[in-house]
């Protein structure tokens, strides 16, 4: 059984692929010309967390599509939101404070995008937990067995 993917998990998934392609882009440039992406930009540490956060977000998507029970996908989702806030404070603080020296350290567009893109994978997180929709169909029972024979009766 599928479920409709709802809004805050394709938000999350939304965040978490672009918090992933940002990676690649420049975040910082040097003052001789040349520029560092997140990925060398930004620390083992938030490079760990940022990864986390961009695979949590597209994970919830994946388990909410493929999941019975809702348990598995609230439980990611809660998961998500608080990786997310870490992700977010991690990112934020590099995009602060920048590597090296400040002075000769130009911050690029693609860092603040990061943190944007994290903060939608928070949001997400936080909009799949809000949403209680019960617009799903409810299952259709079995149809009943039939009752045992009487006490002396003969079987069927």
């Amino acid at each position: 059984m599928r479920r409709r993917a709802r809004s805050g998990e394709l938000l999350a998934a939304l965040g978490g692929a672009a918090l992933l392609g940002l990676l690649f882009a420049d975040w910082y440039r040097t003052p001789a010309g040349g520029s560092e992406s997140g990925w060398s930009g930004l620390g083992w540490f938030a490079v760990l967390l940022a990864v986390l956060v961009a695979l949590a977000g597209l994970g919830l998507l994946g388990l909410s599509l493929t999941e019975r029970s809702p348990a598995i996908p609230v439980g990611a989702a809660v998961a998500t939101l608080f990786a997310g806030l870490a992700g977010v404070l991690a990112i934020g603080w590099r995009a602060l404070d920048e590597p090296g020296d400040n002075a000769v350290t130009d911050v690029r567009a693609a860092a603040w995008l990061a943190v944007g893109a994290a903060a939608l994978v928070v949001l997400g997180a936080w909009l799949a937990l809000r949403d209680e929709r019960t617009d799903v169909p409810a299952p259709t029972p079995p149809p009943a067995r039939p009752a045992p024979p009487a006490a002396g009766e003969p079987r069927a």
